[in-house]
């Protein structure tokens, strides 16, 4: 599936397996964290084109938080390998 936003920020595949692609129509940098069930950050950085590496989490359920044009998006995403 896709979850789309008013602000033309997609994001997908979820769920995903390798790599969560970022689509958004601002140039600016745009931010991550992925924080897991318990609130614990499992990984963050920064989105680098167009891509997250989530190769290494395991399988579940995160919140996935990006942050931009001082904005902030929290979507749920599922990783399956």
């Amino acid at each position: 599936g896709i979850e789309e936003h008013p602000d033309n920020l997609s994001v997908f595949p979820i769920p995903a397996n390798d790599y969560i692609i970022v689509c958004h129509s601002s140039l600016n940098t745009i931010n991550f964290k992925i924080y897991n069930l318990l609130g614990q950050v499992a990984l963050n950085g920064k989105v680098f084109s167009n891509q997250i590496d989530v190769s290494n989490l395991s399988n579940g359920i995160y919140v996935l938080l990006l942050e931009f044009n001082d904005e902030t998006r929290r979507l749920k995403i599922k990783i399956k390998h």
